[in-house]
């Protein structure tokens, strides 16, 4: 299991917003890493316990091999690291795991995922009997990522172009060394560009499964059958 503090940059944007920011980072001849196809997969509890509690677990495939990987984010217990609202800080566990073994976790076929989250039990609200044998897969989200390597940051800048439930946003996401730096970089991008990111940021999983709740609410779809 690989554990780390993802500490990363997030900005919702605008269509218009995001391709004018995406042909000036073209424009400045950055280079282009990479473009990605990902498939993210969302657990949780019928009673969203995960949401509830701003955890987030992800299968996530990537299309150029047959290959998984489990991530469960849960809060870091201070928050004093956040300077900004754009800036999200939290624990992050992941797992490599092989075709077969996702596929029983899509179809529902673990019921019981002790085994999984003893690796984290420092986070005790895993451990709970209802969270162990409650969590499904609940739906997928689609994105489209463009990397950029800037020379002020070796890391990557995403820019994410995700679908799901007939919704389709666009995103700025960073995991810079130098975050503050990276953050006023984007910022004066953003006013030179007259780029107005969204005030209220949240992840994809949250942007996801509040969507999900309402087309449950509205009749137009329902949570995934165990």
């Amino acid at each position: 299991m690989k554990t780390e503090i993802e500490r990363e940059l997030k900005y919702q944007l605008i269509e218009t917003d995001f391709e004018k920011l995406q042909r000036y980072i073209e424009s400045r001849n950055y280079k282009k890493k990479e473009c990605i196809d990902q498939v993210n997969y969302y657990f949780d509890t019928k009673d969203y316990f995960f949401k509830r509690n701003k955890i987030t677990m992800r299968l996530r495939k990537f299309a150029v091999d047959d290959m998984y990987e489990l991530t469960i984010k849960v809060p870091k217990e201070s928050n004093s690291e956040i300077i900004t609202e754009h800036i999200k800080t939290k624990n992050e566990f992941t797992i490599k795991l092989k075709s077969e073994d996702a596929q029983k976790m899509l179809n529902n076929r673990i019921k019981d995922y002790i085994d999984l989250f003893i690796g984290i039990s420092n986070t005790s609200i895993l451990n709970e009997e209802k969270v162990i044998r409650g969590v499904n897969f609940i739906g997928e989200l689609r994105t489209k990522r463009f990397n950029y390597v800037l020379e002020e940051d070796e890391s990557a800048l995403s820019l994410d172009i995700s679908e799901y439930l007939d919704i389709r946003d666009y995103e700025v996401e960073w995991e810079a060394k130098d975050i503050e730096s990276a953050d006023c970089f984007l910022k004066n991008i953003f006013e030179k560009l007259d780029i107005k990111p969204f005030n209220n940021v949240q992840s994809k999983s949250t942007r996801f499964i509040n969507k999900l709740i309402e087309n449950i609410k509205l009749g137009a779809c329902e949570i995934k059958k165990i």
